[in-house]
């Protein structure tokens, strides 16, 4: 009986296994399918959003290109042409070889074209030329600072305010700084003026000179190179034997050697705090200790030893 029963489930298992093969089978090609159909969901998907983005970005340049592009009519009268300057909502516009101001958001004009040239705002007002003088004027057009200024076009291409400041040349063509009512801050006696965070810097006969806002000269004969002054010492010291070693290492001093703007090829000496202990006449300065130096002078062959 026992026998019996053992054949019959022998007999039994072989359709069963067979079925769970072909389940098997069955369930791994459909999971194929439907990560096929899936993964080409998700690249339709990836595809369309690519096309949409480019579409969206291809709008969004379009519409920048259209708020900046040259237009041809302002306030409804024909122009020979535009320009706008960074996120400014003002822009300048020519017509009949003149420069006025215009309102790009609304093309309306603010400031005639009765300009020979025409620089953008700064803090509210910009510089405008006629009859070969600058002046400045607001945003209404009203003329706030008289036409008395020259335009030095070879090295100041901008004329700009920055912080209530901006360069400008008298008739003689010497840089100065004025302030927003058109008063000279710093008087125009200068080669060349730079405005910058660390305060005024303005260049004359071979000199460069630190100014305050108000033109109070903060540094003469600029320092514009600093360099640490090495020197050999011997240091004596007991080796791991007790006997006494001599080595000579080189260390730094707090002295160091300046140059200044107007003679670049001449140095001085200072401390460390910046106290100039010697004018910049010097060609070369050596430490031969801690306090004895040696000087050279221009010619590079005499050599003065002084103490310090």
């Amino acid at each position: 009986m026992e026998k019996k029963e053992k054949q019959e489930n022998a007999g039994t298992q072989k359709p069963v296994s067979k079925n769970m093969k072909l389940y098997l089978v069955c369930s791994f090609v459909a999971g194929l399918v439907l990560a096929f159909i899936i993964a080409n969901l998700i690249v339709g998907c990836e595809d369309r959003n690519e096309v949409n983005n480019t579409a969206r970005y291809a709008n969004i340049e379009k519409a920048i290109n259209d708020a900046v592009r040259e237009k041809e009519k302002v306030d409804g009268m024909k122009v020979d042409g535009t320009c706008k300057h960074g996120l400014d909502s003002i822009g300048i516009f020519e017509k009949d070889g003149k420069r006025g101001f215009y309102n790009l958001n609304t093309d309306k004009v603010l400031v005639d074209a009765s300009y020979t040239h025409a620089w953008f705002f700064s803090d509210g007002l910009a510089a405008v030329e006629k009859n070969g003088k600058i002046g400045f004027v607001n945003m209404k057009g009203a003329l706030v600072i008289p036409h008395k200024f020259i335009h030095r076009t070879n090295d100041r291409p901008d004329i700009v305010f920055k912080n209530g400041l901006c360069v400008m040349a008298n008739g003689n063509g010497q840089m100065g700084v004025i302030d927003r009512k058109g008063e000279w801050v710093v008087k125009p006696q200068y080669e060349k003026i730079d405005l910058t965070e660390s305060g005024i810097f303005a260049t004359a006969a071979h000199s460069k000179l630190l100014l305050s806002n108000k033109g109070e000269i903060i540094q003469n004969d600029l320092i514009v190179k600093v360099e640490p002054i090495m020197c050999n010492v011997q240091l004596k010291e007991k080796d791991g034997g007790g006997n006494w070693k001599v080595q000579d290492v080189e260390v730094k001093l707090d002295y160091y050697v300046y140059y200044t703007y107007a003679n670049g090829d001449r140095c001085g000496l200072m401390d460390k705090d910046g106290n100039r202990l010697t004018e910049p006449v010097y060609s070369k300065i050596e430490a031969l200790n801690e306090h004895l130096f040696s000087f050279y002078l221009l010619d590079g062959e005499t050599q003065i030893v002084k103490s310090l």
